[in-house]
């Protein structure tokens, strides 16, 4: 069967996963050994460094400790799936988007172009003028804000 879990779980597993604080090697090999056991495998993450902050004392403790992992059976089904850290908008952890890196939308490629047939709508006006009143917010994470 495929699996994969993705979350916070609380462990990292090398010491560039974290800034300040300590870094425990035991803990991390009982992480990679829970893991192990388990035949689960840690997704490759663009974004973002680490997925979780603190500022403590002055101090500002950052870890990755979200994550996903999956077996191969999954692996195998999603070649060219990741995991993206994202920007943290009100939590201490950073979300996680998962990418499975399908095809593309092609609108996406390419650049925008006005039509002129479009001044010629009855409301073209107005919903310009709409439009452009609104502040722009930009970034998945800002969408999911105003959602």
């Amino acid at each position: 069967l495929p699996w994969l879990v993705l979350g916070d779980f609380n462990e990292i597993m090398l010491s560039t996963e974290c800034r300040g604080g300590r870094f425990s090697t035991a803990r991390a090999s009982q992480f990679l050994e829970v893991l192990n056991d388990c035949n689960l495998l840690d997704m490759r993450a663009k974004g973002l460094r680490f997925t979780w902050y603190r500022n403590q004392r002055g101090v500002v403790l950052a870890k990755r400790l979200d994550r996903a992992v999956c077996n191969v059976v999954w692996q195998a089904m999603f070649l060219e799936a990741y995991v993206e850290n994202l920007c943290r908008v009100y939590s201490d952890h950073c979300p996680l988007l998962l990418r499975h890196g399908g095809s593309r939308d092609k609108a996406q490629d390419r650049p925008f172009w006005f039509q002129a047939a479009w001044a010629t709508h009855k409301g073209f006006e107005r919903i310009v003028r709409e439009a452009w009143g609104r502040s722009v917010v930009t970034g998945c994470s800002c969408r999911c804000h105003q959602v």
